[in-house]
């Protein structure tokens, strides 16, 4: 793999809205963690990291997120119940969705993938192609009300909640 120049454009250190784009990289193994966080960074990026979807549910409800960089397999909350939890609860933060797994023989994964039409790369991936696939998917961030932000924590904690659009508590299985 070779070393991308480094090169930060206004295209990249905010978008549209003049905001910093904050990417969440939401995934179980620390070296790739620090290794997405280390390119992100180094291109003008606010990153921010999570072990599991529990953690990334704190980060929603704190920070203005522009891009979710997710994993699907990890323990305690996996990327595609992750997925599923957002999109019941705030459908704008799942359009923010890139995921990125290196479990590319599951039939269960290539649907789940398939279904949701977000992006996706495999692992292990090239730098030049990581970084495309951000760019062309970053936007404008998401900011939550009140009422989503302690809705999103109460999810990290692991209690179900009714979402907006449907009275039935949502309730958080983990594989």
């Amino acid at each position: 793999m070779m070393p991308m120049p480094h090169t930060t454009s206004p295209a990249l250190s905010q978008t549209r809205a003049g905001i910093q784009p904050v990417i969440l990289i939401v995934d179980d193994e620390p070296d790739i963690r620090a290794l997405m966080g280390r390119i992100l960074r180094e291109r003008g990026y606010s990153a921010v990291e999570a072990c599991d979807g529990e953690e990334a549910l704190t980060h929603f409800a704190r920070l203005p997120i522009s891009l979710v960089i997710c994993n699907l397999r990890m323990p305690r909350l996996s990327g595609t119940v992750l997925f599923d939890l957002i999109q019941r609860v705030c459908p704008p933060l799942a359009e923010r969705f890139l995921f990125c797994t290196g479990d590319i023989a599951s039939k269960e994964s290539l649907q789940f993938l398939s279904r949701t039409g977000r992006p996706y790369l495999f692992k292990p991936f090239e730098v030049n192609q990581f970084i495309e696939l951000v760019e062309q998917t970053v936007q404008a961030p998401v900011f939550v009300d009140a009422r989503l932000r302690m809705e999103l924590l109460r999810l990290a904690d692991g209690v179900g909640m009714p979402c907006r659009d449907n009275p039935r508590p949502i309730v958080v299985q983990r594989r």
